[in-house]
């Protein structure tokens, strides 16, 4: 992984950036956090942009500290992956009313078969909508744990920094973290919830990846590195 990291180094230092993510070319002077919730962890990371709140990145570094997650160059790809995927902000998945029926359709296939007024109808209710993509409209072992005639597909939606979905999900990550997140699904918006869940579900993503696929999933990551040193 260091390897993979300093043979793009010089590409990194070189990089800037004036989006969201703010790169910067030069490491900028360390300040002090006024978060009042800030978060003890050893060798913090310095948050050089992206305008990320500090106390969830911290959430994540003891998360993985907990896990016993110590090299920095890993500490420093999960960081970019959550960075990508939320900004640090777990939340739920949002309903998709304003969505055009279009979009919904190259997201949702079961739907693609639905008029326009069955979908706006479908799609003017969250509950409705996620039941019906997420349970109703799958069979078997597609639908990953959610139990038909109930909620599960609504309460059961994406969730925290890395959106997982589905009962089933929520059930395998609420034994590996120790939190009940099935019995409280809004827990997974809770940043040391959300924090443990996307730590838990990296380093095992991480355990089966080959090193030739972290090397690629490090190539598509690489932009963000410089915001964390």
């Amino acid at each position: 992984i260091k390897k993979l990291i300093e043979s793009d180094a010089h590409k990194v230092k070189k990089t800037a950036h004036a989006g969201d993510f703010g790169l910067m070319s030069k490491k900028p002077e360390s300040k002090k956090s006024t978060d009042s919730g800030a978060i003890n962890v050893t060798n913090p990371v310095d948050i050089m942009g992206g305008g990320y709140p500090e106390t969830n990145v911290r959430h994540v570094e003891a998360a993985m500290t907990a896990k016993g997650i110590t090299n920095k160059y890993v500490r420093i790809g999960i960081l970019c992956t959550i960075a990508k995927e939320s900004n640090f902000k777990p939340k739920r998945e949002k309903g998709w009313s304003s969505t055009s029926n279009t979009r919904i359709r190259k997201f949702f296939s079961k739907t693609r078969s639905m008029s326009d007024s069955e979908l706006d109808a479908l799609k003017a209710s969250d509950k409705d909508f996620f039941n019906f993509v997420y349970e109703k409209s799958r069979d078997g072992k597609r639908k990953y744990g959610n139990r038909s005639g109930t909620d599960d597909g609504y309460d059961f939606r994406g969730g925290g920094f890395n959106q997982i979905t589905f009962r089933g999900t929520y059930e395998k990550y609420a034994k590996l973290i120790g939190v009940d997140i099935v019995s409280n699904p809004k827990l997974i918006t809770s940043p040391d919830v959300a924090a443990k869940v996307a730590v838990a579900f990296l380093a095992n993503r991480f355990n089966h990846l080959l090193w030739i696929k972290f090397e690629s999933w490090y190539s598509s990551t690489k932009i963000y590195l410089k915001l964390f040193e």
